[in-house]
């Protein structure tokens, strides 16, 4: 139904740009929504893009999204509005939010692309070469471990937090970048002028030019330093791939500052939290779609971001979502950094932050705890909550019963997958079994949703401001009281630490102004009436439903924004929203019983353990190694901060997992991985054997970059075997491709031989890159283990690749010492596999067909079965007829040259074809010079002088200059030296050959033939060898096979 806009004169838009979806709400003056516009990708683009719910999923983790959809997405739902008549010309404001940490890469074209778009065509087709790569990475993507890795070695986990507002995360942008930078398209990386991430690409292409980062989306970066408003230089330096510590890159090379300067270049500035418009709209959206001229382009932001803005967030208050995660977004002037958590600048709040904490396990393990309930009392909706909210509404107080119930591995705190009980006795925290200490399924009902409440309140607490008096209600504890609840709970309990770090007296106490609930379990009043009496907010407790908030929050900063430009002062953000709700009528509230007081010691009993009484701290050690305590790893891990510990413990305390632990904190200064495995050899259970090894690794890899040594994989190899009954696919896949970066023959022989990896897919993945002489050996090796165990899962094209490297491109391989196979044996056998398969045959498999053709002429020397195969293959395989001919005519070609054979010569001009494109003229002129040079001269002249020059698409160079090339060649194999010179000089005389590039390239192949030559010397017949061998190594690299 259309909308009447009849009564608003002025209107907004909010964007939403998110993986599935472009959303585009429309808002008047008052900020109520009037109409919402939106496109799903998968229903729209999901063959043009060939996308499944909105991205593409790639290799290892890589997870990306076509940024011309995002373009088509814009014209749809524009062209959407202009069919319902929407009057764009009314819009006065548009901002909006889009996906976090995603980044743009923006070709040289870029800006004169947005500035001169031709209005009614679509943006996709006229941006096209705006962006030096086609994709974004989408947030979802995990392909990034080796450089979160890098960013965490060279600063450190809270250092990073405390620079940027959080830790490394795999999606974040700055790891994104390097990836992209020194990786996977470092090519592309030298070619893209501007990086945008998603907010600041969408504004940009609404006001036409390439606009500024956003910069509370900038916060999600891991490169802006939030202190100090500016790019942290050796972030930057890591993102680009020149980290002295990391890259090996001196600070004092001029390579370093150049890098550092291109990327701050590639990202620009990033503006101060702002009003101000960001441009006006773009004159193709005003020519296109009716957009006044006037409309201005407020900053996009990210959508977390955006959606604290949907609603009227004031400094303290807390969003608390409730899905199948828990997010908890707070509004704060505290900057308290931490690498459990993140902090961003506000978006439209000068000097505040968004926290945001994030919690793997929320509804799910609720439900498992509901799940138990329910089977307890034989409740036959097994998904009903009645029982559940029963339990929990009958605990009103703390009944000193908490847990830890992560059915996933949880993010905070980092932790694996477990459950763990424990009860409050005598002021110690006492893990238990269900049924024990009275502990019953009953009791998960409240446990869980208490210690999930209390963990959010723990650590929210450094990030509130001091809310302490400061209700606008009054608070019912005074600030005495408080510290002498304090004082008696630290008396008891001692110090607490979460995360590292001591809890003041300032953070315990500090409680939020009003906290709102959204999501899912929002719906269950019984679950958010506790939750809601634990975190104790001074003003109330708010349910709401916010559908479309990341756009309502978008429209509402365009509102917001317009409104402070009208008035050329900014307006305090939350005083203008706050206007516009009232937050008891528009907002659901509900009452509470305030038990923020009683559960003081519930959050103090989640860490009890004093963290100063070190000989108290080892004599609890010692008695949970003599205990059958189930969950000694978690307890080890919080008893022991350092590895000075192993210097303190009795030797017998050292069992497998105490030695986990010491493990994973070992600095390796005095003894290494491999140290600590041999003394407690032992000790080792299968269980830390992975995690060795890749301690190991890592020291390896750290040795050969600190002291730049020769490394060997030998030590981990080692250990895999002396665990061979264990499978260690992922890390031996690690150590197989360092030992191609590292060039260590011996270790890729080693590992690909044993029966440790998917060589199926590590033969997929090496495919796509036999640019070294390590991947060469390395994809032999593997082919040769998949050939003799699973021949049917080569591809035609996987078999090509290995017949090239054995026979053909192979020189750098030869150099190599003794290899586990024989070439010319491995060769036979796959010939003889393709025949009896047929694989030759196959419509596509013509580059397989091409190199059986050259095996049979060049390297078996098997003429008349060459062409008997050739005569098979023109009958019977279809397309390919000029391809295979060129190979067949090479290989004929190659043995009339090296033999002399003028029966060869005479078999090859028989096949020539009639047109000759120029690899068949150079071909055919290196025959015939070898036999009548003036044949090849004829040939020289008649193609220069008859044909257009142009760029040879196989080698991207001239192919006058080629033909040139060939023709001084084969002077040279005629022994004419000064005929050579001269055929150069008049091509460039005549023009045939200008390109300096062009020139030095033929001049190559004349300073080949004086490194043989000497003057006054007789030309010996071994280096009239030595030139036929340069004009057969030619031969062979003319319209080679491509691997």
């Amino acid at each position: 139904m259309t909308t009447d806009y009849s009564k608003n004169d002025i209107l907004f838009l909010g964007f939403d740009l998110s993986t599935q979806q472009l959303k585009i709400i429309v808002t008047d003056k008052d900020l109520a929504p009037l109409q919402t516009y939106n496109v799903e990708f998968d229903a729209q683009f999901k063959e043009k893009y060939n996308i499944t719910k909105g991205v593409v999923n790639g290799d290892d983790g890589e997870v990306i999204s076509p940024v011309g959809m995002w373009l088509d997405a814009m014209n749809y739902v524009f062209d959407e509005m202009k069919k319902d008549n929407f009057p764009f010309d009314r819009v006065v404001g548009i901002s909006g939010s889009a996906q976090q940490h995603g980044s743009v890469y923006w070709s040289n074209e870029a800006n004169e692309l947005l500035s001169s778009l031709k209005p009614d065509e679509s943006l996709a087709p006229q941006l096209g070469k705006a962006f030096s790569w086609d994709f974004s990475p989408n947030w979802q993507d995990h392909s990034t471990l080796e450089e979160a890795n890098a960013f965490h070695d060279a600063i450190g986990k809270e250092n990073l937090a405390k620079i940027t507002g959080s830790r490394v995360h795999l999606r974040f942008t700055g790891l994104q970048i390097r990836k992209f930078a020194t990786r996977s398209y470092p090519d592309k990386y030298s070619q893209t002028s501007r990086i945008s991430l998603v907010s600041s690409f969408i504004t940009s292409v609404l006001i036409g030019k390439i606009a500024d980062l956003e910069e509370s989306d900038a916060c999600g970066m891991n490169l802006y330093d939030i202190n100090k408003s500016d790019y942290d230089e050796e972030l930057l330096a890591l993102a680009a791939g020149v980290h002295p510590k990391i890259d090996n890159v001196d600070k004092k090379d001029s390579k370093y500052q150049k890098a550092i300067d291109d990327l701050k270049q590639k990202l620009g500035k990033i503006p101060e939290i702002t009003y101000e418009a960001t441009g006006k709209i773009s004159q193709y959206f005003v020519d296109t779609y009716g957009f006044s001229p006037k409309t201005k382009i407020y900053s996009f932001t990210g959508d977390n971001l955006a959606t604290i803005l949907s609603l009227p967030l004031q400094p303290n208050d807390c969003l608390i979502s409730l899905g199948t995660s828990t997010t908890v977004l707070i509004i704060t002037s505290n900057y308290q950094p931490s690498s459990q958590y993140h902090l961003f600048k506000h978006p439209s709040l000068p000097k505040h932050y968004m926290g945001m904490l994030c919690y793997c396990n929320g509804a799910l393990a609720r439900e498992k705890a509901r799940d138990e309930v329910n089977k307890k009392h034989d409740v036959s909706d097994t998904k009903s909550w009645d029982k559940f909210n029963e339990i929990l509404d009958a605990n009103k107080d703390f009944n000193n019963k908490l847990g830890i119930y992560f059915p996933l591995g949880e993010i905070i705190p980092q932790a694996p997958a477990q459950t763990v009980r424990a009860v409050l006795e005598d002021n110690k925290v006492v893990a238990c079994d269900l049924d024990s200490h009275g502990f019953t399924v009953d009791d998960d009902a409240s446990a869980i949703v208490e210690s999930q409440t209390l963990s959010c309140r723990l650590r929210a607490g450094p990030m509130l401001s001091k809310s302490v008096g400061n209700s606008e209600e009054g608070g019912e504890t005074s600030v005495e009281e408080l510290k002498s609840i304090y004082s008696k709970l630290h008396d008891k309990f001692g110090d607490l630490y979460t995360d590292g770090k001591k809890q003041t007296f300032e953070s315990l106490t500090a409680r939020p102004n009003r906290c709102y609930y959204v999501g899912g379990a929002s719906n269950n009043t019984s679950i958010i009436r506790k939750m809601g009496s634990i975190f104790g907010p001074t003003n109330g407790n708010y349910k709401v439903e916010i559908p479309n908030a990341c756009a309502l929050g978008g429209a509402y900063k365009a509102s917001w924004s317009y409104e402070c430009e009208q008035r050329g002062e900014m307006i305090s953000y939350d005083k203008y929203i706050k206007k516009l709700f009232d937050t008891n009528d528009e907002l659901e509230s509900f009452k509470v019983d305030d038990k923020w007081v009683e559960y003081f010691e519930g959050v103090l009993s989640n860490q009890s353990i004093n963290q100063d009484d070190e000989e108290g701290r080892l004599k609890l050690i010692e008695q949970i190694h003599n205990s059958e305590n189930q969950t000694k790893s978690d307890l080890y891990e919080h008893l022991i901060p350092n590895f000075s510990y192993y210097f303190k413990l009795p030797k017998h305390t050292i069992g497998d997992q105490l030695l986990h632990r010491l493990m994973d904190i070992n600095p390796g200064r005095v003894h290494s991985t491999l140290d600590l495995y041999k003394l407690h050899r032992n000790e080792i259970s299968d269980f830390m054997v992975p995690n060795v090894m890749e301690k190991v690794l890592k020291e390896i890899l750290k040795e050969e970059r600190d002291e730049e040594t020769s490394v060997s994989f030998e030590k981990v190899i080692d250990i895999a075997r002396e665990f061979k009954h264990l499978e260690f696919t992922e890390i031996l896949t690690q150590v197989f491709f360092e030992a191609i970066e590292l060039e260590d023959y011996k270790s890729i022989s080693e590992i690909a031989r044993e029966n440790w990896l998917d060589n199926v897919e590590i033969l997929g993945k090496l495919t796509k890159d036999l640019s070294t002489t390590p991947r060469k050996f390395a994809y032999l090796n593997v082919f040769d283990q998949v050939f003799q165990k699973t021949p049917e899962t080569l591809t035609h094209s996987q078999v090509t690749s290995a017949l090239v490297l054995l026979n053909f491109r192979n020189k750098d391989l030869h150099q190599i010492p003794p290899k586990p196979f024989s070439f010319p044996e491995l060769t036979d056998k796959i010939v003889t596999y393709v025949e009896k398969v047929q694989m030759d045959e196959i419509p596509e498999a013509i580059s397989l067909r091409r190199v059986i053709l050259e095996v049979f002429t060049i390297v078996y020397k098997n003429h008349e079965a060459a062409l008997y195969k050739y005569s098979y293959y023109l009958e019977n395989c279809g397309p390919g007829v000029q391809a295979i001919t060129s190979s067949l005519l090479k290989g004929l070609i190659y043995e009339a040259i090296r033999y002399d054979n003028k029966r060869f010569d005479k078999i090859a001009s028989e096949m020539q074809p009639e047109k000759h494109d120029i690899n068949t003229i150079r071909m055919m002129m290196l025959l015939k010079s070898n036999f009548e040079i003036n044949d090849a001269l004829s040939m020289y002249f008649k193609y220069v002088d008859k044909t257009r020059d142009h760029k040879d698409p196989g080698t991207g160079r001239s192919t006058h200059a080629l033909a040139t090339e060939a023709m001084v060649l084969g002077l040279l194999l005629d022994e004419d030296r000064e005929f050579a010179f001269i055929i150069l000089e008049k091509a460039m005389e005549r023009g045939v050959v200008t390109d300096k590039v062009e020139i030095s390239h033929i001049k190559k192949i004349l300073k080949r033939y004086s490194d043989f030559y000497i003057e006054g010397e007789l030309w010996e017949d071994d280096n009239e060898l030595r030139m036929k061998d340069v004009a057969l190594e030619y031969l062979m690299n003319i319209d080679i096979v491509k691997i």
